[in-house]
């Protein structure tokens, strides 16, 4: 019985870790695993803001601060709908799994807009969370 507790304590502790991330489609980033949080979508006219995350499974070098290791990346992306484009808004390197491990690495600097590709993450969460005019009945 004490073992079962223990069990469900880590997991219910495990499962709030990771409150809100939900695995996307493209679910692979080489080492690391894609993750998207829906409930950060912030839709703006034409434009989408959505918080994702890589996380991996050992830890990896900052190519931003040598010698400082991270597991998990997390960025806010802005997608044009309209046009097709994507750029990151705010980049964070985490010394654990998803937040709120220590911050290694901060950028808010935005990234210049660039073609989302078929079949990358962006094309991805566009396809998911891009909204679809609406016909109207004639």
């Amino acid at each position: 019985m004490r073992i079962f507790m223990m069990i469900l304590m880590l997991s219910i502790f495990c499962a709030q870790a990771y409150a809100g991330w939900s695995i996307t489609p493209y679910a692979s980033g080489g080492d690391g695993t894609f993750y998207w949080d829906d409930q950060t979508v912030k839709y703006d006219g034409n434009r989408l803001k959505i918080w994702l995350a890589d996380d991996f499974g050992e830890a990896q070098i900052s190519k931003f601060k040598p010698g400082k290791k991270f597991l998990t990346i997390e960025e806010q992306l802005e997608l044009d709908c309209a046009t097709s484009k994507s750029r990151i808004i705010d980049y964070m390197e985490l010394s654990e799994h998803f937040s709120p491990g220590t911050m290694i690495t901060h950028d808010e600097q935005k990234a210049a807009w660039n073609n989302v590709e078929p079949d990358d993450l962006s094309s991805h969460v566009m396809k998911a969370f891009c909204k679809k005019p609406q016909l109207t009945p004639r």
